[in-house]
């Protein structure tokens, strides 16, 4: 199951319900899912949550900051939180976090005008989204074992994946990955 929730800290009524919705519900969930997940795993298997946070999360509280202040930290912070709860519980629980820049669709065929310009210029630089969305299903099937915080480049490098243009490759894809959790579950 796939769920999103969250946003920019000034996105919400007040800095409270963006703490509530950036770092209490993260944690419930992780700890919700792993716990409903642990009987269905592989012995020796944890569930693994896949966090995602913004390029620049920032878990130093004292750091000065100049832009996104509030959404940095509290994402900053939320991550911190999500490690500390999978150190609790390393047998049930495995904290994956990818840190996305600028979200963006069709760099595959590379950045041309203004946005090759503005992709310089962004802390990070960008993400495709179709490369971030294949990144993070690889992440969440296990695919980065060594890893646990993914960086913009690692995931526009790491979701490559070339389907064309044929009109059955997101069939094919959720065929692989169904197989992929199959075949792990039956280990």
């Amino acid at each position: 199951m796939l769920r999103a929730l969250g946003g920019h800290a000034f996105s919400f009524g007040s800095l409270d319900d963006a703490e509530e919705t950036t770092m209490d519900f993260p944690r419930r969930a992780a700890e919700i899912f792993a716990q409903a997940a642990g009987p269905h795993l592989p012995p020796n298997r944890p569930f693994t949550f896949v966090f995602v946070s913004i390029r620049s999360a920032e878990w130093d509280d004292s750091k000065p900051l100049l832009y996104l202040k509030n959404t940095r930290r509290l994402k900053g912070r939320a991550e911190v939180e999500l490690l500390r709860t999978e150190e609790a519980s390393p047998e049930n629980l495995e904290i994956k976090i990818a840190r996305p820049g600028f979200l963006v669709t069709g760099i595959k065929s590379g950045l041309k005008g203004p946005l090759k310009a503005i992709g310089r210029r962004l802390p990070g630089g960008m993400v495709d989204v179709e490369r971030l969305s294949h990144c993070l299903l690889r992440i969440a099937l296990g695919d980065f074992p060594d890893h646990a915080i993914f960086e913009a480049e690692f995931l526009n490098e790491h979701g490559k994946q070339d389907y064309g243009q044929r009109p059955n490759a997101f069939i094919r894809l959720g065929r692989n990955i169904r197989d992929r959790i199959m075949r792990h579950h039956h280990q």
